[in-house]
């Protein structure tokens, strides 16, 4: 398997998935398509095996921080990240995310859950999707914790105004 990949697999109420390689900007698209997926299939958790994950971007870590709000808003559930590495525990716990997001060094959950994970296709996504969903990942992490606003203060401004020039002489996002 070459690059950074998502496998999945869904057994309601558990949807599943492991990162391997690296959680990018680039794969964060493909794990909320996932996750709003299982949201809609009656899933109220969703677990991530980070065993094959080294490392994380921000975006990424955001992505996941607002998926883990999700889950809790419409199902009353949760998204754990197990088999975590010492590394990629501590950047989430830097940025504030063990708030949100249950982190566990073990297999927790994972370890009862049969089902086979496949590799889920990228989701394409043009320039414009892209900016909203690194946008949305950097606010989701600025609402978090106060520390964020100002780590990324820089970054939201430059995706804010790389959305407005997105979307064109109208002004509109949508």
């Amino acid at each position: 398997m070459n690059g950074d990949t998502l496998l999945v697999a869904m057994r309601p109420p558990v949807a599943a998935a492991a990162v391997v390689g690296r959680g990018t900007f680039k794969i964060a698209p493909t794990l909320k398509r996932f996750a709003l997926a299982a949201l809609d299939a009656g899933c109220s958790r969703l677990i991530l095996d980070m065993s094959r994950c080294v490392g994380m971007d921000s975006t990424f870590m955001g992505a996941a921080g607002g998926l883990a709000l999700r889950f809790r808003r419409e199902r009353n559930g949760e998204v754990a990240l197990v088999r975590l590495s010492a590394k990629n525990r501590a950047l989430l716990q830097t940025l504030g995310l063990d708030r949100s997001l249950r982190l566990e060094e073990g297999e927790g959950e994972l370890a009862s859950f049969s089902e086979p994970l496949q590799p889920a296709p990228l989701v394409g996504t043009d320039q414009v999707a892209l900016t909203k969903t690194m946008l949305a990942a950097h606010q989701t992490l600025a609402d978090i914790s106060p520390e964020n606003r100002e780590k990324f203060k820089d970054v939201l401004a430059y995706l804010e105004e790389d959305a407005r020039r997105q979307s064109g002489p109208s002004g509109s996002n949508e």
